[in-house]
C-alpha cells in the first residue's frame, strides 16, 4: 500500500498528485507499542511469560477446570491469549491475570502439591517464581497504567467517524501524556503502587539482581564503562525509561505526516477559525490555496472572512470540518 515505488501510494500519485499517503492511525499506534515489547528485553519476557501462564492452563482442560471451577475464589475474567500483531490483546492478557493472581496461586500451588507428573510440577515452580517476583509486578503496574492512557486513543482512532483533525489531536494529548510519565516522580509512583500491590498480594518488594553482562576492557583503554549495578536503578534506566523513549520517539516519527496534512487544513476547524486574526487567516488560507492551486480560488481568504462574520454564532456550535462543510453546502447553500 504504502511502497514509493511500486505501491497503491505511487500508483494514486501518478494521476493525482496532490494526494497525500497518511498510515492508518490505529495499525501506526500498535506498531509504535510492538516496537517498545520487541526492542526491551524484559518487556519481551514478561508478554512471553503471560502467554507462558495462558498456555499452561489452556492446554489442560483439568487444569482449566480446577482454574475456573474454584468455589472459594471468584475467577473473574477469563484467561486471554497474547497476540503478537495485535496490542489489545496484550491487554487483555495482562487484565485477566491481574484480576485472578491470587486465584492463579492458589491453583499452581494446589497443582504443585497434587500432581504425580514432574514436568507439570517443574512447570508450576517456574510461573510461580515469575508471578512472586517484584519485577514482574511492577511491569503489571506499569503496562496497567499505560493502557489505561493508551487504549482509549486506540478505539477512538477506530470510530467510524474519526478524522485527520481528531486524529492529531488525540495522538497529541497521548504523546505529552507518555512525556510526563518519563520523570522520577512518575517512577516513584509507580514504584509505590506496586509495594501496595505487593502487599497485598504476598510478594517481596525487592527487585531481582540478575548477573550483568560485562565489556571486556582492553589494555589502551583508560577506565572501564560504569555500569549499574543497582537493581532498582537498571530498571529505571533500562526498562522503563527505555521503554517509554521507544513509545515517544516512534508516535512523533510515524505520525508525522498525519499530523503535517493536519495542520495544512488547521484553518478550516471551526475553533481555529474563530480565535484566528485577519493575518493568520491571510497565511494558513495561503498555504493551503498554494498546495492545492488547481481547485481552490487564491481569493479563499476573503471567504473565510465572510464565513466568518457571516455565520459566526453558528460556527460557534460545531466541533469539525465536516460539520462546517455541512453547514455550508446544507443549511446555509444560499452562501455557496
Amino acid at each position: 500500500m504504502s511502497g514509493v515505488y511500486g505501491g497503491l501510494q505511487t500508483l494514486i500519485k501518478e494521476h493525482a498528485p496532490n494526494a497525500d499517503y497518511v498510515h492508518c492511525a490505529a495499525h501506526a499506534l500498535n506498531l509504535v507499542l510492538n516496537d517498545a515489547a520487541r526492542h526491551v528485553r524484559e518487556v519481551s519476557t514478561f508478554f512471553d511469560n503471560l502467554e507462558k501462564i495462558y498456555t499452561f492452563f489452556g492446554n489442560s482442560i483439568k487444569r482449566w477446570a480446577m482454574l475456573s471451577d474454584d468455589s472459594s475464589e471468584k475467577y473473574l475474567i477469563t484467561l486471554k491469549k497474547v497476540c503478537p500483531t495485535r496490542w489489545s490483546s496484550r491487554n487483555d492478557a495482562l487484565l485477566a491475570v491481574k484480576k485472578n493472581f491470587l486465584l492463579i496461586m492458589k491453583t499452581l500451588y494446589q497443582l504443585n502439591l497434587i500432581s504425580n507428573k514432574k514436568d507439570e510440577r517443574e512447570e508450576c515452580k517456574s510461573i510461580i517464581n515469575i508471578l512472586e517476583s517484584f519485577d514482574f509486578l511492577v511491569l503489571v503496574t506499569f503496562f496497567s497504567s499505560l493502557f489505561e492512557i493508551i487504549n482509549p486513543v486506540s478505539k477512538a482512532l477506530q470510530h467510524e467517524n474519526n478524522d485527520l483533525q481528531k486524529s492529531s489531536i488525540l495522538l497529541s494529548n497521548l504523546l505529552n501524556r507518555l512525556c510526563q510519565l518519563r520523570n522520577q516522580n512518575s517512577f516513584n509512583s509507580l514504584l509505590n503502587e506496586s509495594k501496595d500491590l505487593a502487599k497485598e498480594w504476598g510478594v517481596t518488594t525487592v527487585f531481582k539482581n540478575s548477573r550483568r553482562k560485562i565489556t571486556k576492557r582492553f589494555f589502551d583503554e583508560l577506565s572501564q564503562d560504569e555500569r549499574i549495578s543497582d537493581p532498582e536503578s537498571y530498571f529505571k534506566v533500562n526498562v522503563y525509561y527505555c521503554c517509554l523513549d521507544i513509545l515517544i520517539s516512534q508516535t512523533k516519527e510515524r505520525f508525522q505526516s498525519l499530523s503535517n496534512l493536519s495542520s495544512i487544513f488547521e484553518i478550516l476547524q471551526p475553533e481555529k477559525l474563530l480565535s484566528s486574526s485577519s493575518e493568520e487567516i491571510l497565511n494558513a488560507s495561503g498555504k493551503l490555496s498554494a498546495k492545492y492551486s488547481k481547485d481552490i480560488s487564491l481569493n479563499l481568504c476573503d471567504q473565510l472572512k465572510a464565513l466568518k462574520t457571516c455565520l459566526n454564532s453558528e460556527i460557534k456550535k460545531i466541533y469539525s470540518i465536516k460539520e462546517l462543510i455541512e453547514l455550508l453546502l446544507v443549511k446555509f447553500n444560499s452562501l455557496v
